[in-house]
């Protein structure tokens, strides 16, 4: 059956042509059918409405932040690009967001002027950032995120899509009711079977030492009391680490497909706070950079994807990509998701 999606894609347009031209290629290449403000400028009552119907048929809908804020509807005061973000989250829409990293990089011609456009920009971002987000730096960068991140919200959040009048019927109907039967069958069997296999590998509460090299600067006080810093010593810093907790510290950013750089960036952030927050950190001894060692990332790369839990792609900055496979999403899950709690008998 060859099912295809319609995704949305909103962004401010004048500065933007050259990213959305990317988009949209890249949604091609999917097979996907973009639509979006290149058919309706948003300006009216009327276009408006017609706008949330092509977002409510539309299968996904992502958003392209970088200097611009946009329009500001009349009444709502706020652009139409973040009521349209807001009405796709309302109705349950799939979405992605896609935001420049550094508003500092982008050329004064695309960026917003007024204080009022900066503040309201500022918080839209904000907001895309509780949802699925990525950043991005360049057309190209952008592009390429798209149809990663696309491709992995497909086969976790697959939509209705659409297909040809001519190939539906009955009997598609039953054929595809009997292969999902048979689908869930095969995963069964195939969760039995790691199961069994995983009982003699590292995981969950096991323990595993990390190896990280941290680069210092050394408090100095000179003449009148003047406070100055100098380049200090490189110290061995090695914390361990749970698997779970490794898992917590970068499932919420894998569940769209993640760059290997971004995964380091993220173990070295927690170890640098947790060395800085160190009982017997010395205040004159400041903790520019922490790195993880290279043996380090490997063996977690090696353990996650023996267990189960990632496969590997080819990064877009070179490297590998790792994406949650359907078992590490339900581990993250088990393990970043919001329980219930129990109420204690009364």
């Amino acid at each position: 059956m060859d099912k295809r999606y319609q995704v949305f894609v909103s962004s401010t347009y004048e500065d933007l042509k050259d990213e959305r031209s990317e988009v949209i290629q890249a949604l091609l290449e999917l097979d996907c059918m973009p639509a979006g403000m290149e058919l309706f400028p948003a300006s009216t009552e009327q276009q408006w409405s017609w706008i949330k119907k092509v977002i409510d048929e539309s299968d996904y809908y992502m958003v392209i932040v970088a200097g611009r804020y946009g329009s500001i509807h009349p009444t709502e005061k706020i652009s139409y690009t973040e009521m349209e973000y807001r009405y796709a989250v309302s109705i349950g829409k799939p979405v992605l967001a896609f935001l420049h990293p550094n508003l500092e990089a982008i050329v004064s011609g695309k960026t917003e002027k007024s204080t009022f456009g900066r503040a309201k920009l500022l918080e839209f971002r904000k907001l895309c950032q509780t949802r699925l987000c990525k950043m991005w730096d360049s057309p190209t960068d952008l592009g390429a995120k798209v149809s990663r991140s696309l491709t992995q919200l497909i086969k976790r959040e697959p939509a209705i899509g659409w297909i040809r009048g001519d190939q539906g019927g009955g009997a598609l109907r039953l054929e595809l009711a009997e292969a999902k039967l048979e689908i869930e069958k095969l995963k069964s069997t195939l969760n039995e079977k790691w199961n069994s296999a995983n009982e003699t590998l590292a995981s969950g509460s096991d323990i595993l030492t990390i190896k990280y090299l941290a680069e210092t600067s050394e408090r100095k006080v000179g003449k009148s009391d003047k406070i100055y810093w100098v380049k200090g010593e490189e110290i061995p810093y090695f914390p361990d680490f749970t698997w779970d907790e490794i898992l917590r510290i970068i499932g919420p950013d894998l569940l769209l497909s993640c760059d290997e750089n971004d995964i380091c960036r993220m173990l070295n952030q927690v170890a640098k706070h947790t060395l800085q927050s160190s009982d017997d950190q010395d205040e004159n001894i400041r903790i520019d950079v922490v790195k993880i060692y290279d043996d380090s990332l490997k063996r977690i790369r090696v353990q996650f994807s023996a267990l189960g839990f990632i496969e590997l792609d080819s990064g877009t900055r070179g490297g590998f990509a790792w994406n949650l496979t359907e078992r590490g999403l339900t581990k993250v899950y088990s393990l970043i998701a919001t329980k219930v709690e129990s109420n204690p008998a009364t």
